[in-house]
């Protein structure tokens, strides 16, 4: 079990990245 750990904080990352950028192209538009 600890061993898919860094995939899951790589996940984690990539989808804080998604909400992050899909915040920035509302307040844009």
């Amino acid at each position: 079990m600890a061993a898919p750990s860094l995939y899951d904080k790589k996940i984690v990352c990539m989808i804080l990245l998604d909400i992050i950028l899909a915040s920035k192209a509302l307040e844009t538009a």
